[in-house]
């Protein structure tokens, strides 16, 4: 009796530590063994072929809902083209050998590396599909999200949330990865530091991305999580692709450098899209001379704000508090003001009115009002530190692409101008890359206020749809 006691014992803690795991427990060993890049914690959120049936039709319904009041014959000509490709995208995810319908996402907690080389956890969201048979591979596709400023819309806060927005891009961008995902990919999506749980400061357009995304692959690639999500044997390690938007584009590429670099996943191609990739070029300019009607001021405070984490300990000049200038009528600590603004839970409108209302209605002239005297002088400066620093950071600078990477990018990009593009196969093509294209477009769907938004779902798809002949060729 008492064996047959220890035995029910021990049996009972092994179901209870394996339901444990199952249900979002730790992965990994003691903090004294953690490295970067190893899973910490995670979420399973499961979704039957009949969950995602009726998701689609929802989600087709607010397509449809949209295209019947659109009256701009041209941005209609763009929303006949999304809705096609998703309509294909689809079929494939509901009737395709991979997928079945369904998927699981995973909220997934791991580890990475910060500006110091200190351990920090970060967070992403994965999607997986179901019910892949045999011995299958399948392909990773690591999405990088576009500028966002609110935590509560990192990929790792959106992943367990239905009935997206297919008109806000941080929404849009969960609905077509889940599609991805149903296609016969595993979609990897970080949220950056400084997004999501991680409390950092956001080292926006920085090289530092990389080390996020680079970091949330290895971890996703190693879970073994319950049934319904298959484990590491399947996960194709040789087909890895990086696709982003925006700050998604300017990531994806430094990654793709980083990756290269380190040899651990070799990246099968590379879509960056409408992305800010020469900061010392064409980006620099907008700094300088975006005038008071450029739509998203805020992007400059929140450069020079990640760049002061970065470098403010060794370049006193990259110092938010020296590049904002400290004589603002009403604010005692006017940098002060502008960083807690930045903190995760103000939308970039509130920072945009922190910028602006100050100092309206006559003497705003565009982001460049915010700064110091003497850090302006600096950016005019293209031999001082500040343009030096920035334009280390061109996404293009010190490496020659080894994989197929093709730029996207809309002609009438307001805010991400298609400069950068060019610049950027400038410098590669100048550095013999033989495997660089651009592809460059005028069409786009009415959503925001800007053309650089207007050419998100155009852009995403474009670049989707080229990524997926290296996934499963012409299908």
């Amino acid at each position: 009796m008492k064996k047959k006691s220890l035995m029910i014992y021990i049996l009972t803690a092994l179901i209870l530590t394996a339901a444990l795991l199952v249900s979002g427990g730790c992965n990994g060993g003691s903090d004294e063994k953690k490295k970067a890049g190893d899973a910490e914690s995670f979420k399973v959120i499961y979704a039957t072929s009949e969950d995602m049936a009726a998701y689609d039709v929802s989600m087709d319904k607010q397509i449809d809902n949209i295209v019947a009041d659109e009256t701009d014959a041209d941005a209609l000509g763009g929303w006949g083209w999304v809705v096609k490709q998703m309509a294909w995208m689809e079929a494939i995810g509901q009737g395709g050998y991979y997928s079945a319908g369904g998927l699981s996402s995973i909220n997934l907690s791991y580890w990475t590396v910060n500006a110091f080389g200190q351990l920090t956890k970060a967070d992403a969201a994965v999607f997986v599909p179901h019910n892949v048979w045999g011995s299958a591979k399948v392909p990773i596709v690591a999405i990088q999200h576009p500028t966002e400023v609110l935590r509560k819309n990192s990929p790792s806060k959106l992943v367990d949330k239905f009935g997206y927005n297919i008109t806000d891009p941080a929404q849009a961008q969960m609905h077509l990865a889940a599609l991805i995902a149903r296609m016969g990919y595993i979609v990897v999506m970080a949220d950056y530091l400084g997004m999501g749980e991680n409390t950092d400061t956001h080292p926006y357009c920085h090289e530092l991305l990389a080390n996020s995304v680079r970091d949330a692959i290895s971890a996703a690639s190693t879970l073994d999580v319950p049934y319904r999500v298959f484990p590491p044997s399947v996960w194709d390690k040789k087909k890895v692709m990086l696709m982003g938007f925006s700050e998604g584009g300017y990531a994806t590429m430094v990654t793709a450098k980083k990756l290269q670099a380190d040899g651990e996943f070799p990246v099968t191609a590379v879509a960056a899209l409408d992305g800010p990739y020469s900061l010392s070029g064409t980006m620099h300019d907008v700094m300088v001379s975006a005038d008071k009607d450029f739509s998203a001021p805020y992007f400059l405070p929140y450069v020079l704000n990640g760049y002061s984490s970065v470098y403010g300990d060794k370049i006193p000049e990259l110092k938010f508090g020296y590049s904002v200038r400290n004589d603002v009528s009403g604010y005692r600590d006017y940098p002060g003001a502008l960083v807690a603004a930045m903190d995760g839970s103000h939308d970039a409108d509130y920072i945009n009115d922190i910028m602006k209302k100050p100092f309206l209605p006559d003497n705003y002239d565009g982001p460049r009002t915010i700064l110091s005297k003497e850090f302006l002088a600096l950016l005019n400066d293209r031999e001082s530190i500040v343009c030096k620093t920035l334009g280390a950071n061109d996404s293009f600078a010190g490496w020659t692409p080894s994989m197929p990477l093709k730029m996207f990018h809309h002609v009438s990009d307001d805010l991400v101008p298609i400069g950068n593009m060019t610049e950027a196969k400038a410098a590669f093509d100048a550095a013999k890359a033989k495997f660089v294209e651009v592809e460059s477009f005028e069409d786009y769907v009415n959503i925001g206020d800007s053309w650089h938004v207007k050419a998100f779902l155009i852009a995403f798809l474009r670049g989707f749809i080229w990524l997926d002949y290296y996934g499963y060729g012409n299908r």
